[in-house]
């Protein structure tokens, strides 16, 4: 079991912007350009436009995750180091070298920094841990123009642990929250989408499960930003295709979703739609009961 550490508490301050970001959008990774389009795509939905990627400031935010993980937990760089960008931070520590948090660690970490609106957050399962500071406003106001992130591995000893990683975001500008915040749809449906398949892990609703669990992962449209506490959280979704009809709850949310889409266990997708080779099959019905 990974020991849970005492989360480092993070306040977002409201800083005085200090000279101008001179932005290249030069992306060097996948999970970068994942990431960046993850964080778009729930502006658009916040009707905030699309946030430009920044190199200079994934050099500012290399440096203060280099020495996260030299000094091994995380805290938030003093205001006088951010030149009037905000900051978001994740740590994640897992015991596979095939867990995504160390295969896409941005990605991993915007999933959290977009689930919860007070990101001062830790926690364990069997597999993971993680902690996060900030707050999702940072990535979602208008007022934010530019981004750019760096992941550091952390150190075992003297070596480096590839399981272990410090992820910093620094956006400019540091901003107050914005006026408008998604929130829930509760209605019921139904509902009628595209149905893909993921391997579960640690959900937004911040349950664990796995490949055989019977879970979905609704649109994050449609369960809004709140995670921990969210009214979706546990309900059961009836999912209806090809003449086969299956119960689920709902533990999680899919960032890359249209609204009325919905992403399954690969237990749910085969009792379904029986090959996992298929993929993508739309014309799915569900409905929350």
């Amino acid at each position: 079991m990974i020991s849970i550490k005492t989360v480092v508490t993070g306040i977002a301050v409201s800083l005085t912007a200090v000279g101008m970001v001179h932005a290249s959008t030069t992306i060097a990774s996948g999970d970068e350009n994942r990431a960046l389009s993850m964080i778009n795509t729930a502006r658009s939905e916040a009707g905030a436009p699309p946030i430009l990627w920044d190199n200079n400031l994934k050099e500012d935010a290399d440096t203060w995750a280099l020495l996260l993980a030299r000094q091994g937990f995380v805290g938030r760089a003093p205001a006088h180091q951010r030149d009037g960008a905000g900051e978001v931070v994740a740590y994640f520590s897992s015991l596979s070298e095939d867990s995504v948090q160390v295969t896409n660690p941005l990605v991993s970490a915007v999933k959290l920094w977009l689930s919860f609106k007070d990101m001062n957050n830790f926690q364990t399962t069997v597999e993971d841990y993680y902690e996060t500071l900030g707050t999702t406003e940072q990535l979602l106001s208008d007022k934010a123009t530019h981004i750019g992130c760096s992941t550091r591995l952390g150190k075992k000893g003297r070596a480096v642990n590839p399981l272990t990683s410090f992820t910093v975001c620094r956006v400019y500008k540091d901003v107050e929250p914005p006026a408008v915040m998604a929130r829930q749809d509760l209605s019921p449906g139904p509902f009628q989408g595209d149905i893909t398949f993921f391997n579960p892990g640690l959900g937004a609703c911040g349950w664990t499960d796995n490949d055989n669990s019977m879970i979905v992962a609704l649109s994050h449209i449609k369960m809004g930003s709140q995670s921990n506490g969210n009214p979706l959280c546990g309900k059961t979704v009836r999912i209806q295709a090809e003449g086969k009809s299956v119960d689920v709850k709902v533990t999680d949310k899919c960032m890359g979703c249209a609204v009325n889409d919905i992403d399954v266990s690969p237990a749910v997708f085969k009792a379904l739609l029986g090959d996992l080779g298929r993929g993508r099959v739309g014309g799915v019905t569900w409905t929350l009961v």
